[in-house]
């Protein structure tokens, strides 16, 4: 939750430098958020949703059982909840099935099997 608070209060905080100062920050993923303070700075994701809370959002992170890695174990939690709309009762590495969601939509879907499919053995997206 506090950091949750404080991720807001940067990009608050972030979006005022640059409309004071007229700097120009690098956002690759053109969501409108700064690189430097986005969660997932290869993957447009405005809303900066981070289920887990561990500092990587969703759209970047397969780790859904943060043992590091997106693999095998990771998929069969997306199979888990997958069609389920959130919260909705899941495995116990992702409780709720938000995690799972990572395009955000609400539900764990086709989007969030193929996006997953897309990160599978590449390792975690900073």
């Amino acid at each position: 939750m506090v950091t949750r608070k404080l991720r807001a209060l940067c990009l608050v905080l972030g979006m005022f430098h640059a409309q004071v100062t007229g700097a120009q920050e690098r956002d690759a993923d053109e969501d409108a958020i700064d690189d430097a303070i986005d969660n997932c700075p290869a993957v447009s994701n405005s809303s900066q949703l981070d289920a887990d809370d561990d500092g990587r959002g969703n759209a970047c992170d397969c780790d859904f059982n943060n043992d590091g890695a997106c693999a095998q174990p990771d998929y069969s939690i997306l199979l888990a909840c997958f069609g389920k709309e959130g919260p909705s009762l899941g495995p116990p590495d992702d409780p709720t099935c938000r995690e799972s969601d990572m395009d955000g939509d609400g539900v764990v879907g086709p989007g969030d099997q193929q996006w997953f499919s897309v990160l599978f053995g590449r390792g975690l997206q900073e």
